[in-house]
């Protein structure tokens, strides 16, 4: 059919999360000596338009809300012509790697997350 399947725009969502970490000073290695790292909770999208084989694309990241122990990053994928094809969001949840279990997210990492501007969110009560 020539489009693109749609579990390869989590690929290319992927794809551009890890370049945007990098934009932003996101340090996956201090992240593990302090003894956490992160993981995927949910991922969800909202296709609009097929992308079609050979399509330009560009995937424009942002982080959304930042809580307690979780942070949603935004995505939004369109061809190179302004078309929106879709929005995705992935929850990331920070984890103890000695227990395995969510923890609450390290000073340096709410510090960055917020400074790429993500919106804290207060803990629900």
């Amino acid at each position: 059919m020539g489009v693109v399947h749609h579990r390869n725009y989590f690929v290319y969502a992927e794809e551009a999360r890890i370049a945007f970490h990098e934009a932003i000073g996101l340090d996956r290695d201090d992240l593990t000596r302090q003894g956490v790292a992160f993981q995927i909770g949910e991922a969800s999208a909202r296709y609009r338009t097929s992308l079609r084989w050979p399509d330009e694309f560009d995937v424009k990241v942002r982080v959304g809300e930042v809580r307690r122990s979780t942070w949603t990053i935004e995505y939004q994928l369109t061809r190179a012509d302004g078309t929106p094809c879709a929005e995705m969001s992935t929850t990331h949840v920070q984890v103890s790697l000695e227990r395995h279990r969510g923890t609450p997210i390290v000073v340096s990492l709410r510090n960055v997350l917020l400074a790429a501007g993500g919106r804290e969110v207060a803990p629900r009560q």
